[in-house]
């Protein structure tokens, strides 16, 4: 069971351009109004959903800076917004907000016909923004198993330890303290 939302909130796109990006400085332009885009520019890449997969999927594109990546995100950006900077917070954004899709399971048998909250972003940020900042993924054995299964041995658990390093580590703002921390 989905909130009501007027048909300007399902036709307002958040876009983010994403143009000939060096990281850590890509440069980007944040358009909340459709109308605002250059209609003559030309993408090599155009991903929607500004979630944690297209968020990085644009940026790794972008670290060629020759490629030109247009990213949409159909929510509202999430700057300024309290409840999503504050973990804790989380469970005032869901279920049936503004920054949640309000997806619901079919009814459960199991359940006496009951229907479950499937919280999904639709933020700048997508999902991320709303999971109470939780990080989690699969065991030795699931990565293992999907190298077998693929035969595909970058799959593997040990094969991409160097990219779950990756994650791990926090760069800190300039403003703030500064350390080479990793976590």
């Amino acid at each position: 069971m989905g909130s009501k939302r007027s048909p300007t909130d399902f036709l307002t796109l958040t876009l983010a351009f994403c143009a000939a990006a060096v990281l850590p400085r890509a440069r980007a332009t944040l358009f909340t109004d459709p109308s605002a885009l250059p209609s003559h520019k030309a993408y090599d890449y155009i991903i929607v959903g500004a979630g944690p997969s297209g968020s990085v999927l644009a940026s790794r594109l972008t670290e060629n800076a020759h490629t030109d990546v247009l990213l949409i995100e159909a929510g509202p950006n999430d700057a300024g917004q309290f409840s999503l900077e504050v973990p804790l917070l989380a469970s005032q954004l869901q279920p049936n907000m503004a920054f949640d899709w309000n997806y619901t399971t079919v009814a459960q048998s199991g359940l006496n016909g009951r229907t479950i909250p499937y919280p999904r972003g639709r933020v700048l940020g997508g999902g991320t923004s709303i999971n109470f900042m939780i990080y989690t993924r699969g065991s030795k054995d699931d990565f293992d198993n999907y190298a077998a299964l693929t035969g595909d041995e970058g799959w593997s658990w040990n094969a991409l330890q160097p990219y779950f390093k990756k994650v791990r580590v926090v760069q800190h703002s300039p403003a703030s303290y500064t350390t080479n921390a990793v976590y």
